[in-house]
């Protein structure tokens, strides 16, 4: 049985938790938090669906246990280099939740020491294994829009309290377009390929310094532009759209995607389906362990290159707000 640990025990840890039953040969083995209370809590709470389940009040302790084959990273997005790290040095396998890291250098950093180990190492961008995401990009690969020329997608949900406090601090590494924009900005690339050439961005930084909103425009080269919209101020659905020469895409919901409208230019509308079994993260969870039985260091739905390739984008884009 292949044993998942995971680091810190908020929202997203739970979310993992309550998915791994549906993923076939893994349990949890071990949680891991800063205190020993926290972990305990966690424990308590799952360790009827998970018997023998293991608590450690550090992080340090989770990654000695040698049952451990492979660590969920879900502390805060500042915190993901020194835990990512923390893992990779004591040997561990590594599925890290998104954003990666803070900045491109620090990516690079991660994966030149995952390379160095020969380990495993994966950003969460769960959107990459969804099927219907696969069956989007199979649809556009067989030349179904003609010729891509424009992508929409767009993210915005309304924080309060302690939560918006957490989603904005700069010292937290918060802000929009690292808790969601980063989704629009992958969405794009699984559909576009390749880089940007251009970038064009507004924003509206708060008072902390991140960003409560941003609307950019990307140029792909080749006529082909998306338009990007986060943030953490207004709801709005969570649409993709993609246009081009022979007809268009719509995804209600690109970041949970499970229905997708094809709309070519001369013939009847088609509907594509794909419900989740779970959550949806059972599909990045398997990918994960799949690599990993394979001796596989990286996955080739999100690789290095994709989670770098984002990275550097979300740097360029903090830089056109500041300078």
């Amino acid at each position: 049985m292949f044993q998942w640990g995971i680091m810190a025990t908020g929202k997203i840890a739970r979310q993992f938790a309550d998915t791994l039953p549906a993923v076939g040969g893994a349990t949890l083995g071990a949680v891991g938090s800063r205190s020993s209370e926290g972990a305990e809590a966690f424990k308590a709470e799952y360790a009827g669906r998970f018997p023998g389940l293991r608590a450690y009040g550090s992080y340090e302790e989770l990654v000695r246990d040698p049952q451990i084959a492979a660590v969920y990273v879900c502390t805060p997005n500042a915190l993901h280099p020194a835990s990512v790290r923390l893992c990779l040095e004591a040997g561990k396998h590594v599925l890290c939740e998104k954003p990666f890291a803070p900045t491109a250098a620090e990516a690079e950093e991660l994966v030149r020491l995952a390379r160095q180990k020969g380990l495993f190492l994966m950003e969460g961008m769960w959107i990459a294994q969804l099927p219907l995401i696969q069956t989007m990009r199979r649809l556009l690969a067989g030349g179904a829009l003609g010729q891509l020329r424009h992508l929409r997608a767009e993210y915005g949900f309304i924080g309060s309290g302690v939560r918006l406090e957490r989603k904005l601090s700069s010292q937290l590494a918060g802000g929009a377009l690292m808790d969601v924009g980063c989704y629009t900005l992958a969405f794009a690339r699984l559909a576009l390929g390749g880089e940007p050439c251009g970038m064009q961005s507004l924003a509206r930084l708060g008072e902390t310094g991140t960003d409560i909103y941003s609307a950019s425009i990307l140029d792909y080269g080749q006529g082909r532009t998306a338009l990007l919209t986060s943030t953490i101020g207004a709801v709005i659905p969570t649409e993709g759209y993609l246009c081009g020469t022979g007809g268009s895409l719509w995804l209600p919901n690109f970041q949970a995607a499970q229905k997708l409208v094809y709309r070519p230019q001369n013939g009847p509308e088609q509907v594509f389906e794909e419900p989740f079994a779970s959550s949806g993260f059972e599909y990045e969870i398997r990918d994960a362990m799949a690599c990993i039985a394979a001796g596989r260091t990286q996955s080739e739905y999100w690789s290095w290159a994709d989670t770098l390739a984002i990275a550097r984008q979300i740097d360029a884009l903090h830089t056109l707000w500041t300078l």
